[in-house]
């Protein structure tokens, strides 16, 4: 399953992971922080490829918390062969 998040739609920590569980079907016990955002990747069953769509608005939006996401984002990749995930312009959706 591809999962595309249009980061200009993330103004606040809290609006990032109420849109990631949404967008990943994230079990209602996400705790909606990084560490528990990690133990749901690595222990998704089916192949997830999460595409963040204009991430440099995420991060203007949110700071070093985007870096630390990414971060999260990179040891789940490495832990859960499927979980995988990329940075893309916006016109990857809207062309």
């Amino acid at each position: 399953m591809k999962v595309f998040i249009l980061c200009e739609r993330i103004h606040t920590k809290e609006d990032l992971h109420e849109i990631l569980q949404t967008a990943l079907s994230l079990p209602g016990y996400y705790g909606r922080n990084l560490d528990a955002l990690f133990d749901c990747l690595t222990d998704l069953a089916k192949p997830v490829h999460l595409v963040l769509c204009d991430f440099p608005r995420l991060q203007a939006a949110i700071g070093e918390y985007a870096s630390a996401l990414t971060a999260v984002l990179e040891r789940a990749a490495e832990e859960n062969s499927r979980f995988s995930f990329e940075m893309a312009p916006r016109d990857v959706l809207f062309g």
